[in-house]
């Protein structure tokens, strides 16, 4: 099994976002709300800089495909 995890931290760390963009997108239709309140609460109490970075790439493929569904 893969560690998508662990793999999406390491790309964001090393700057490969379009990697990062891509391991994203093979379970974005399946994040949570309870998901994204996890994040949240590991960014906000924490500290977590991968939770930071994971909630900052939701936001900016969920704005993409706003962009998509609006010029389509």
């Amino acid at each position: 099994m893969w560690d998508l995890e662990d793999a999406f931290a390491a790309a964001i760390d090393k700057k490969y976002y379009t990697l990062a963009d891509r391991i994203w997108k093979l379970d974005i239709d399946a994040i949570s709300e309870k998901e994204v309140h996890v994040l949240l609460r590991l960014a906000c109490q924490d500290g977590s800089t991968n939770a930071i970075k994971y909630l900052y790439l939701i936001r900016q493929i969920l704005e993409e495909r706003q962009m998509d569904e609006y010029y389509m």
